[in-house]
């Protein structure tokens, strides 16, 4: 990877379970113009599936270190069940074996801030600012540490999940060259959409689509 000098920001949202087919339905509605301008004005693609069943810490690890589980070791051990390895214990940054993406902006001096994206915990100190995702394992989940106060004052009935307000501010604050956030509050509502995607009852449950508008928006 190549930094050159003119600066550049880079942002990485993951949304879990996304597929091309749903996007598309979402995009026709009209409602949806940053996500229709983003693959327009973009680069956009279809990613190999690893396996048959969808693994979001094996599949989000790929994403951010460019190869696959049998390199970067997550879901890929005679114990792992994709999620956790052996004895029932969470998978953590420390179990990742290739470099992220987010470890070579540090390398070459960018701040980074990295949101609610899957095996971040434990924290780190870097440039930037990191809130790590869901599978954090105990309450040290940010780092500056006073970030904690904050994202609970921002969302306190829910500050394990993504919360736009939040991201802007801290992207705002701290003057990252590189973010990744990860929203999940729409994981069940995919799941609902993907029951009928090839039918002709999706249009029953295109109230739906509601879900996603603050992404959009964002």
């Amino acid at each position: 990877m190549i930094w050159r000098n003119k600066r550049k920001k880079v942002f990485v949202i993951g949304i879990p379970h996304l597929n091309w087919k749903l996007l598309n339905l979402m995009i026709k509605s009209g409602k949806f113009q940053a996500f229709e301008r983003l693959i327009k004005d973009g680069s956009s693609g279809k990613i190999v599936p690893q396996e048959d069943v969808c693994s979001s810490p094996v599949e989000f690890t790929s994403m951010i270190t460019g190869v696959k589980k049998e390199k970067h070791s997550i879901g890929y051990s005679e114990h792992s069940d994709k999620e956790y390895i052996e004895n029932g214990k969470l998978y953590t940054r420390l179990d990742i074996k290739a470099k992220t993406i987010w470890e070579i902006a540090l390398e070459n001096r960018r701040k980074i801030g990295l949101y609610h994206w899957l095996l971040t915990w434990p924290p780190k100190k870097v440039k930037g600012f990191m809130v790590t995702g869901r599978l954090s394992q105990d309450n040290n989940k940010t780092y500056p540490k006073k970030l904690k106060k904050v994202l609970e004052y921002s969302d306190p009935d829910s500050p394990d999940f993504f919360d736009h307000r939040a991201a802007l501010m801290l992207i705002k604050k701290y003057d990252v060259d590189l973010f990744l956030g990860m929203e999940e509050r729409a994981h069940g509502p995919i799941h609902i959409l993907w029951e009928d995607i090839e039918s002709d009852k999706i249009e029953e449950k295109k109230s739906f689509f509601n879900y996603f508008k603050y992404m959009d928006l964002f």
